[in-house]
C-alpha cells in the first residue's frame, strides 16, 4: 500500500515538473517547442479554437444526419471532409464575428479611460484574400457533397437495381422467409428482405416484384415503430419512375438507409407500406400490419 502511494506521489511530481517546464519554455519563447508552436498554422489554429468549439457539435450533428452521403467513401476521407468544413467555417466565424467583436469591446474599454490596446492580428492570417479562399473552399466542399449525395441516394429513390427472384430469395434469411410473397393490393409483392448494420446506420434491402400495370409513381413508407405500433421515425422514399416501364413479373431491389440518429432505443419493428400522392395506402393481404391493414 505504501509502495503504491509512493509511486502515485512520484508520478504526480513528475507530471507537475514536466508540465511546469513546458509552461516555462513556452512563456519565454525559447526552444524548439516554442518555435513549432509559433508557426503561422498553429497560431491560427489557436486563434480559431473557440470558433471550432462553437461550431463542431452543430456540424457533427449534420454529419451524422447525412451519413448516407458519405457511406460509400472511406471512413478516413469522410472524416477529412468533416474536418475541412469545421476548420473553414471556424475561420470565417473568427474573421467576421470574433475579430470585429474584439475590436468593439476594446473600443469600449479605451473609450472609458482604459489603457490603449490593440487586438493582436497576425497580418498574414487575416489578409482580405484569406476569407475569400475559405468561402470558395466551403462552396467547393459542399458542391462535392451534393454530387456525392446524388450518387449515394440512387439506390431506392431514383435508380432501379434489377434482381432475379432466385437471388432475391437467397438474400433473405430464414427468419424473414415468412414475409416473402406479401401482396400490396395486387400491385406489388415482396420477394426479398435483408438487413445490414453498419457504423453509420442500418441498411435495408427490399426486393419488390411488379404484378400489375402501374399508371402512377408510388411512394414507399419505411417506418421504425415501437412495441405499441407508434411511429418513432421514418425514411420514406419515392419509387423510381422506371417502375411504370417494367414488364409484369419484373423484380428489383431498393436500398434504404436509416441513419443512427433515427434509430431510437424503443424501436422494435420496421414497417413497410406503399402509398400514392394522395396518401392512399395499398392494403396488404397478410401478416402483422397497422394503418388499417396497409403496412
Amino acid at each position: 500500500m505504501l509502495g503504491t502511494s509512493m509511486a502515485m506521489w512520484l508520478g504526480s511530481c513528475g507530471s507537475f515538473l514536466a508540465f511546469g517546464t513546458l509552461i516555462y519554455i513556452v512563456a519565454h519563447g525559447r526552444g524548439l517547442i516554442s518555435k513549432i508552436l509559433a508557426t503561422p498554422g498553429l497560431v491560427l489554429l489557436g486563434e480559431i479554437s473557440f470558433s471550432i468549439y462553437l461550431i463542431h457539435q452543430i456540424l457533427l450533428s449534420k454529419y451524422r444526419q447525412n451519413a448516407q452521403m458519405l457511406s460509400h467513401l472511406p471512413d478516413g476521407f469522410a472524416f477529412a471532409i468533416y474536418m475541412v468544413i469545421v476548420l473553414l467555417a471556424a475561420y470565417l466565424i473568427w474573421f467576421f464575428v470574433e475579430m470585429p467583436g474584439r475590436r468593439l469591446m476594446l473600443g469600449f474599454v479605451n473609450g472609458y479611460g482604459g489603457a490603449a490596446r490593440k487586438p493582436w492580428q497576425p497580418s498574414n492570417l487575416v489578409s482580405k484574400g484569406k476569407p475569400l479562399f475559405a468561402v470558395l473552399g466551403l462552396v467547393c466542399t459542399f458542391s462535392f457533397l451534393n454530387l456525392t449525395a446524388v450518387k449515394a441516394t440512387q439506390g431506392a429513390a431514383s435508380k432501379l437495381t434489377p434482381i432475379s427472384l432466385t437471388e432475391a430469395e437467397s438474400m433473405t434469411s430464414a427468419s424473414m422467409k415468412d414475409y416473402l410473397g406479401i401482396n400490396f393490393q395486387n400491385a406489388f409483392t415482396v420477394r426479398g428482405l435483408d438487413f445490414k448494420c453498419k457504423r453509420e446506420g442500418l441498411y435495408v434491402y427490399v426486393t419488390w416484384q411488379i404484378i400489375s400495370t402501374q399508371d402512377v409513381v408510388f411512394n414507399n413508407a419505411v417506418h421504425l415503430i415501437d412495441q405499441a405500433g407508434i411511429i418513432l421515425s421514418q425514411a420514406d422514399y419515392k419509387q423510381s419512375p422506371e417502375v411504370r416501364n417494367l414488364d409484369l413479373g419484373s423484380a428489383w431491389v431498393d436500398t434504404i438507409f436509416i441513419p443512427n440518429n433515427k434509430i431510437m432505443k424503443e424501436t422494435t419493428s420496421l414497417a413497410l407500406g406503399i402509398y400514392d400522392d394522395a396518401k392512399a395506402l395499398l392494403v396488404v393481404d397478410r401478416g402483422p400490419s397497422d394503418w388499417g391493414g396497409a403496412g
